[in-house]
């Protein structure tokens, strides 16, 4: 795994000032063929997941975005049998789809559960909307066979002629050979019935990135091309065409869609086999994409570049002329893939697609009904949160729609969070008639002084001249750490205008805690009220919910989750009590057994299971928690003290993770407000010291307003020199800041929070002792790679009874955490160890093994991140990754950290050369360029089969600081 993402990063590595022309080579291997559409026109479809229903009420903090259009009311007993997917929220999905000008959706049949899709379908007839059914390069719980007769069975499955259309993912897991037999083993029971596309993630037995890095190189050869062309040859034979899902493999070292590399060598190949005489009635599926930013498991994959990736995604695709075209994905929240409407994509998916499904057509381009048409068309995108030397890039896109025909100018602002103008553009003009970009690109590090950037667009049309200034969201910038990648693309026309709004913070309270209080009226009745910190939704007003802590009432959360690999959750022993008060418990369906104020039969596996309490505020002085979970913890928990303190934490067999804390955040998604005002004043604990908080209001039509910015940090004014790595300069500059916000993580080693450890850097920075942040730091978590280095289980020993460190304390009377090398470890969330940023990592330790390898520190999750640093034989060394695939491996530091006495280890890197030192003595300098590969959570303790054995006693990381001295000769 680790030497095939080593290659991966390595292949999108693109040579810079490479003379050799890629286009130029390929023609020359393979000239330019016609092919004939075997089909009217192409036909557009999105791979819907289902799973992530309008009707959920549950996309609250676990992803950074979550469907636009989202209504719990949908929810309805009518024979629902796919995560509730009623047939009300089954119509709106539908009508949405067509209303994009797409087909249908392209889903899995095979999965558990989807076959309620055809049944829905037939429920809610529209001749327009069509099913395209994937099978599966793997084995489900629903057959092949079965999957196939219910799909020949409906009357919504795609057909050409009167052939079921059947493509596929991760076809080529099977061997062309196995097809052979799987399909002759079907069509012996349904008959010559179907069309059958396999897809292929390999050409000529290679990983797609391997012929990306040959491409562009210039050095592909005709024995290359012979190869591929003969393993096309080969799955043609077995089906009836191909089919491509690979266009979000196909990127770019900056992680941005190679639409050339698809287009010149992807397609030109295909295309040449395709027109050959014996496969010329053979079908070709593509695909195009949005973006793929899994930000809470890995930062990100593939940036959506505001709208470019879809757009040229579209086009290279669509120059090929394909039968069908499938988008991955429609509703895929975890990777953020998504194409249909989302909070922070708005329509802008929506106009786009409408203006290509228009030309395939060949109908006249239409607005989107109700749109306000007397506005242009225009749709300004950039990313929402920035590391200071990150380019600032906004897009601004005119999507030609039939509503006007003309010129309009448009000139941009930026201005800080008190109104102070940092940039204004040149007035940039635009054709409403004409799909067309104009991008401003700056370096964000020279907007040092800012917490954020606000827009404001003027646009001038008709001799009318019009700003927008309210509204828009705001573009954060942090100056050494971020893991969001995602872009907030916002059409002119979804912008909403309210009448009156008023957004206020208070000052913080001795706990921390403010009250936050904010109101709004506007033209048109309101979904939500809301307010984010930093992003995530954590008071959301709608119709109903007394599930947020008021004058009269609080909430406490039990939130716990554990790695139990197979189908059966285990049963906790004992039981969780509230004494001395009576609550209202909200506990989930089949989560546990509630007898008066007792909680029984807890469940723990590998989704995340929360119960809320909430007592009366005049109970709080008197009531305690009582905790009887053998193994766990047996004690009692006065509700004073988790009111004041905020989060308590316990471990326990199967990295078992359980956090108990007073709970400010809005659980679940309420019913629409459903009026054109609303208002409503909350406590609140800001996640950072310098959280950004904004309102929010969503309209039940989709459209949006967001206000200004409030920041509720206060600059010290000591200045702080940090070095952050430049995308502009393409190197570490320096820059100075406001040291207030710049984060300095000292992990306290009291045990006072049990397994938690929160930093005064915030809860976002917080880590657990054990497995998942997620718990902690409340982002992410619905998916359960989120918050732990261990996903699927992959680095950690099987046998291992314990996953947190023991409290202890050692000879001079000092807490510490003793690892006894068999599987204990610390956590760190995102951003605790920073990637395009200078860091030292700094600790007291004490080893206890002289011989061996130990893992002390590794950045890492499913994939490695930035570093890894480990003991062999008392020695250090030190693997390092960086986004253009540059590594070094075993790297000797130079320097040992001796075993059976305490040391102070301090690590450095400084974003071009990594150092250790172990008790002031620097070691060996080790070169290599930054940026880090990922943004991931951060292991201390062990990995796979390396695991520390001894104790730690004080854990820091001060972000932009890196002071390499010089270098020692030592080495092992």
């Amino acid at each position: 795994m680790i030497k095939s993402l080593l290659c991966l990063l390595a292949c999108v590595a693109l040579a810079a000032g490479n003379e050799v022309d890629p286009t130029a080579r390929m023609k020359e291997l393979v000239p330019d063929v016609e092919r004939s559409l075997k089909t009217d026109r192409t036909y557009l479809f999105s791979r819907s997941q289902w799973k992530y229903g309008l009707q959920r009420d549950d996309y609250l903090s676990f992803w950074i975005d979550r469907p636009l259009r989202v209504d719990p009311s949908l929810r309805a007993a009518d024979g629902a049998t796919l995560h509730g997917l009623s047939s009300a929220s089954f119509v709106k999905t539908r009508d949405t789809v067509l209303a994009y000008g797409l087909d249908g959706l392209a889903f899995f049949p095979e999965t558990s559960g989807r076959m309620a899709v055809f049944d829905q379908a037939a429920r809610n007839p529209n001749e327009a909307f069509r099913l395209l059914s994937e099978l599966t390069g793997e084995n489900y719980g629903t057959s092949k066979l079965e999957a196939l007769q219910k799909a020949l069975q409906a009357p919504a499955s795609f057909r050409i002629g009167n052939r079921l259309v059947v493509t596929s993912y991760g076809a080529d897991q099977k061997t062309p050979e196995e097809w052979k037999a799987i399909l002759a083993r079907l069509k012996a029971e349904v008959g010559d019935t179907f069309l059958f596309l396999p897809s292929l993630t390999r050409f000529g037995n290679e990983p797609i990135f391997v012929w990306q890095e040959k491409f562009h190189a210039g050095s592909v050869t005709r024995e290359d091309v012979g190869t591929i062309r003969r393993s096309l040859r080969e799955w043609l034979r077995v089906g009836d065409g191909l089919h491509f899902p690979l266009a979000a493999l196909i990127k770019t070292r900056e992680r941005k869609f190679d639409d050339l590399f698809y287009r010149e060598f992807l397609v030109r190949l295909t295309k040449s086999v395709l027109a050959e005489p014996e496969f010329q009635e053979k079908y070709l599926g593509l695909s195009a994409l949005v973006g793929h930013e899994n930000v809470t498991r890995l930062g990100y994959t593939h940036s959506s570049d505001g709208t470019r990736t879809l757009r040229r995604s579209m086009e290279a695709a669509l120059a090929a002329q394909p039968e069908i075209l499938n988008i991955p994905e429609w509703d895929e929240q975890n990777e953020n893939t998504s194409l249909r409407p989302t909070i922070h994509n708005g329509t802008s998916s929506q106009r786009i697609m409408r203006y290509y499904a228009a030309q395939i057509r060949g109908i006249d381009l239409r607005p989107i009904p109700g749109d306000r048409v007397e506005l242009p068309n225009l749709v300004m995108s950039y990313r929402k949160t920035l590391m200071l030397g990150e380019k600032v890039e906004v897009e601004l896109l005119n999507v030609p729609d039939g509503s006007g025909k003309g010129s309009y100018t448009v000139r941009l602002t930026l201005e800080d969070e008190t109104g102070k103008v940092l940039h204004r553009s040149q007035e940039l003009a635009f054709e409403r008639e004409k799909l067309e970009e104009h991008r401003i690109t700056l370096p964000s590090e020279t907007f040092n002084e800012a917490v954020a950037l606000v827009p404001r667009l003027e646009v001038r049309e008709n001799d009318r001249r019009t700003v927008y200034d309210r509204g828009w969201h705001h573009l954060a910038l942090r100056p050494s750490w971020n893991w969001d990648y995602k872009w907030v693309k916002q059409p002119l026309r979804d912008l909403m205008t309210p009448e009156e709004v008023a957004f206020e913070v208070g000052p913080p309270g001795d706990d921390g805690v403010r009250k936050v209080s904010a109101s709004y009226r506007g033209e048109e009745p309101l979904a939500y009220l809301e307010v984010l910190d930093e992003d995530d939704t954590v008071c959301l007003h709608g119709a109903g919910d007394p599930w947020r802590e008021d004058a009269e009432q609080v909430i406490l959360s039990l939130y716990w989750q554990a790695e139990t690999p197979g189908s059966q959750a285990p049963v906790l022993e004992g039981s969780l009590s509230l004494r001395h008060a009576e609550g209202r418990w909200l506990v989930p369906e089949g989560g546990a057994v509630l007898k008066g104020q007792k909680l029984e039969r807890l469940t723990a596996s590998l989704k995340p299971q929360r119960v809320l309490i909430a007592l009366p505020r005049s109970a709080v002085d008197d009531a305690e928690l009582e905790i009887r979970l053998p193994g766990v913890h047996e004690g009692r928990i006065a509700v004073a003290k988790i009111m004041r303190e905020g989060m308590f934490g316990f471990d326990g067999p199967g990295r078992l993770s359980l956090v108990i804390s007073r709970y400010l955040r809005q659980y679940r998604m309420p019913l629409h407000l459903g009026k054109k005002e609303g208002s409503l004043a909350v406590p609140l604990h800001p996640d950072l010291p310098f959280s950004i908080l904004h309102l929010q209001a969503v309209a039940k039509s989709g459209r949006i307003f967001r206000g200004r910015p409030v920041c509720v940090g206060t600059p010290t004014g000591e200045r702080k020199t940090i070095t952050v790595y430049s995308d502009t300069a393409q190197r570490p500059v320096e820059i100075s800041v406001d040291a207030a916000r710049v984060p300095r993580l000292r992990y306290p080693f009291d045990g006072v929070k049990g397994t938690v450890l929160e930093t005064a850097a915030g809860r976002t920075l917080s880590g657990i002792l054990g497995d998942r942040t997620t718990l902690v730091v409340e982002r992410g978590g619905a998916q359960s790679g989120d918050g732990t280095p261990f996903f699927r289980g992959s680095g950690y020993p099987e046998n291992a009874s314990h996953a947190a460190p023991q409290w202890s304390v050692d000879a001079e009377g000092r807490r510490v955490l003793k690892f006894d090398g068999e599987g204990r470890f610390i956590t760190l969330p995102q951003g605790a160890i920073p990637r395009r940023a200078a860091f030292t990592v700094a600790m007291e330790i004490k080893p206890e093994k002289a011989e061996g390898r130990e893992v002390l520190i590794a950045n890492r999750a499913r994939y490695p991140g930035t570093v890894t640093i480990y003991r062999e034989n008392e020695w250090l060394k030190a693997d390092f990754l960086n986004e253009r695939g540059e590594s070094v491996a075993n790297a000797p530091l130079g320097v040992k950290l001796p075993a059976g006495k305490w040391a102070k280890l301090v690590i450095s890197y400084d974003q071009a050369q990594l150092q250790a030192s172990v008790d002031g003595q620097p070691g060996r300098v080790v070169a290599i360029g930054g940026p880090g590969s990922y943004d991931t959570v951060s292991v201390v303790g062990g990995f796979g089969r390396d695991w520390f054995t001894g104790e730690i006693r004080s854990f820091e990381i001060d972000h932009g600081v890196a002071e390499i001295a010089p270098e020692r000769k030592e080495t092992p």
